[in-house]
């Protein structure tokens, strides 16, 4: 399992974005470099900071969002 990049809102049916973040981290550790986090919701920002994690805070601009996976992607 790889992925390049992982695009993920916080709210979601099955499982939330932090969740999903921390089965992810139990199989590599290095996900977090890899995954951008997306909420309207600014109490998940202190979560965020203190585990360095890429997020953007709703509503964001698209192009504000392909500048962060380019450099996520090549540096």
């Amino acid at each position: 399992w790889h992925s390049d990049v992982i695009i993920t809102d916080i709210d979601m049916p099955y499982m939330n974005g932090i969740e999903l973040y921390e089965k992810l981290y139990e199989r590599d550790n290095s996900v977090g470099k890899r995954m951008i986090f997306m909420t309207g919701n600014e109490r998940h920002v202190i979560y965020f900071k203190e585990h360095g994690l890429r997020y953007f805070l709703k509503p964001f601009k698209i192009d504000e969002l392909r500048t962060l996976v380019d450099s996520i992607l090549f540096g």
